[in-house]
């Protein structure tokens, strides 16, 4: 998987961004609060629920200059994957529901509801979560981007049988005379 092109909207502190590494190989650094790990926790929210300290309970919404949400904003976070020579579009939206009342004039918020989208880029179709969920275990497997993306993941976070478990798989069973050898 490479990426193509990654464009937050609203996500966090970033109203409009767009980043187009085009499948080639980056760094993103920068100085403290400029946006380095909310690139990281919109690209994992986009691909597992997540943030960068793999949390499922974290905030996207855009605060105003107190700090308090900015209520009917969409939240949106696309990329264009690369797997395997075909390009992929993924796409979630947060979108908050409002509803007015019967009697009542002004609506009121009644929790969110995510969009999700997926296929090619010129044609991406609304999906479940669930077909969504199916589609980037398809491309990526969550445990193995953490092992790439984590230096700490697999000797301090991973337990020890998925350690186990994950060297087998690359390298194949070991017997002791092979370790002697």
């Amino acid at each position: 998987m490479k990426l193509l092109k990654l464009t937050l909207k609203n996500f966090k502190g970033l109203r409009s961004f767009e980043f187009t590494p085009n499948g080639q190989s980056v760094s993103v650094y920068g100085t403290n609060g400029a946006g380095k790990s909310t690139l990281m926790d919109a690209f994992l929210w986009l691909l597992f629920d997540k943030n960068s300290h793999w949390e499922t309970k974290f905030g996207i919404k855009t605060l105003d200059s107190d700090g308090k949400e900015i209520p009917k904003l969409e939240h949106t976070v696309t990329a264009i994957l690369d797997n395997d020579g075909q390009e992929v579009l993924l796409s979630k939206t947060l979108k908050e529901r409002w509803v007015k009342a019967r009697g009542v004039t002004e609506p009121v918020y009644n929790g969110n509801t995510t969009i999700y989208m997926a296929g090619s880029p010129d044609a991406p179709i609304p999906v479940s979560s669930a077909q969504y969920k199916k589609t980037v275990a398809s491309i990526l497997d969550e445990s193995l981007f953490k092992m790439l993306s984590d230096p700490l993941y697999f000797n301090e976070k991973m337990k020890t049988e998925d350690r186990r478990k994950a060297l087998v798989e690359m390298a194949g069973e070991i017997t002791d005379e092979d370790v002697v050898a």
